[in-house]
């Protein structure tokens, strides 16, 4: 068997290096060699994570980052338009044998590849519909196993299905079940025809520079962003209407500033002394439960 490489794209607090964890956990249990470690910036729910996978019936000997995938995974699409990671990164050293698994309902996305097999699951939709909350990993875990035939489906299956019954309750685990196998059914192929229509080729992006290029900035010696009410930075506000909120946690996961405020584990507003009134969780709420005015 050819090495697997994957290298995963995500953002804290959906799951992407626990799942590339049970896929190495699992094949290693199964007599695979294996690797996984992840690399990310900011240790806040949101920020983007990049995660390195490697499988193999040999030894591994390389010890660096998946440089030439031969699966690119994608779990959150906003991640091409932010800047936070540049599409050229992104894409780097993807030739026309890796295939690529995005999280997206549709073929309605553009990026500038057009010769790669390219799969899409609808990741958060099931994990929504089967968790309540926007964790989509263990439905992509569900299409990685069936993207690649020298993984024995059933077996993995069936792992996976012990590991969830020990660390989590009944409810959560089947949810998370009833999520793998949906990832494993619904994912589908994009044709030709959708790739002519929808992947085009984009622009430059304008941003040339990300977190791991910037020079060094200044030490602060003193304070603390505690201490400090951005809330007033913008004239507006963010309303949260609790009747509509279906406590799916995409607003806090996304927050920059952790101005979501949550009691006894569930959503209750928006702290309004440290809300810089961005939008992103405005622009995210699938049900629409959070409005600027």
């Amino acid at each position: 068997m050819e090495t697997i490489k994957i290298r995963w794209y995500s953002r804290a607090g959906q799951g992407g290096i626990t799942a590339a964890s049970f896929l190495a956990n699992i094949a290693a249990e199964n007599n695979f060699f294996v690797q996984s470690f992840s690399e990310f910036g900011a240790e806040k729910r949101g920020a983007p994570v990049t995660v390195f996978s490697r499988i193999s019936e040999k030894k591994i000997e390389s010890i660096h980052p998946v440089l030439k995938p031969n699966l690119l995974v994608i779990m959150d699409m906003t991640l091409l338009k932010s800047g936070e990671i540049l599409e050229e990164e992104i894409f780097s050293g993807v030739d026309q044998n890796c295939k690529i698994l995005i999280n997206a309902e549709n073929n309605n996305f553009s990026f500038s590849l057009k010769n790669n097999e390219i799969f899409a699951v609808p990741a958060s939709k099931i994990a929504i519909a089967e968790l309540g909350k926007n964790i989509p990993n263990i439905a992509m875990l569900g299409a990685i196993l069936k993207l690649f035939p020298s993984f024995n489906f059933d077996i993995f299956a069936e792992k996976i299905s012990e590991k969830l019954k020990k660390i989590f309750p009944k409810k959560i685990f089947d949810g998370n079940l009833k999520a793998f196998y949906r990832g494993a059914k619904e994912f589908f192929k994009i044709t030709s025809s959708d790739k002519e229509k929808k992947i085009t080729k984009t622009k430059k992006n304008i941003v040339k520079k990300n977190w791991k290029n910037l020079p060094m900035g200044g030490n602060i010696s003193s304070g603390n962003s505690d201490d400090y009410c951005t809330g007033n930075w913008s004239p507006q506000k963010i309303n949260f209407l609790p009747k509509k909120c279906i406590q799916c946690g995409m607003c806090f996961a996304l927050c920059p500033d952790g101005a979501i405020k949550i009691k006894d584990k569930k959503i209750v507003g928006v702290d309004k002394k440290i809300c810089k009134k961005c939008g992103i969780c405005v622009n995210h709420c699938p049900v629409k439960a959070l409005e600027i005015d």
